[in-house]
């Protein structure tokens, strides 16, 4: 009797072992399918071209969802505005005097599955110029030439224009007095056009008082730019 209990004992392991179901194991390149309400979700927000959402301008923003359908994905935004334009590329206005940080913000089903915060910053001031020249010796011929102020942009990431509301010019030639003359707009008046035209070896010309536009609707006044006539 002693003898058929212990044989029962050590078959019993055996028995229990045989009643439970081993999860089913991945192996190499195999997978088990997961269950739909635990399937992971990814949602990337990406900058084009810099990690920084510029005030005034539309900065292109690409953002990528895995697992949600693209039309079920609403976009907004905390201090910016979001524009779709072509299937998950938005372009991101962030408004003129906006500070410190915007946020975009990825929606399914009414639950954010994604938020993102950017760095604001202000467009740079432009360099002002005549032609490509950014002042210095000029030939003559050279400066007789421009027909009135521009500013650029230099190695700026976005094409973003700036508008040349007005500046002073000084007239200072070697053997006159000078001569200051006030322009509207960025091309050279009829009164400041005859005083480039007198432009002669040594002549000084200085334009001050600058004043821009940019795409933020601010007016900044920039430095002055100083020609000499070879």
């Amino acid at each position: 009797m002693k003898k058929l209990l212990l044989f029962n004992l050590l078959l019993l392991p055996l028995f229990l072992c045989s009643q439970i179901t081993l999860p089913e194991i991945t192996v190499g390149d195999q997978q088990t399918e997961m269950p739909d309400s635990i399937k992971r979700i990814g949602a990337y927000i990406n900058a084009n071209k810099q990690n920084i959402l510029y005030v005034g301008i539309y900065n292109p923003v690409s953002i990528d969802v895995i697992g949600i359908p693209e039309e079920e994905i609403k976009v907004t935004c905390a201090n910016c505005i979001a524009k779709k334009y072509r299937g998950m590329a938005y372009d991101i206005y962030v408004k003129p005097k906006s500070q410190g940080k915007a946020q975009i913000m990825l929606h399914h089903n009414s639950e954010m599955i994604r938020k993102q915060a950017f760095r604001i910053e202000q467009i740079p001031n432009p360099v002002p110029m005549l032609g490509k020249h950014p002042g210095g010796l000029i030939g003559g011929g050279e400066f007789k030439a421009q027909l009135g102020v521009r500013a650029w942009l230099l190695k700026f990431p976005y094409d973003a224009k700036y508008e040349v509301l007005g500046y002073d010019m000084t007239y200072a030639p070697e053997k006159e007095a000078h001569t200051r003359l006030k322009n509207a707009g960025a091309r050279f008046s009829e009164e400041i056009t005859a005083y480039v035209q007198k432009a002669q070896t040594n002549d000084i010309y200085i334009f001050d008082s600058i004043q821009v536009k940019g795409p933020d609707k601010q007016i900044r006044m920039l430095s002055p730019i100083v020609y000499k006539i070879k």
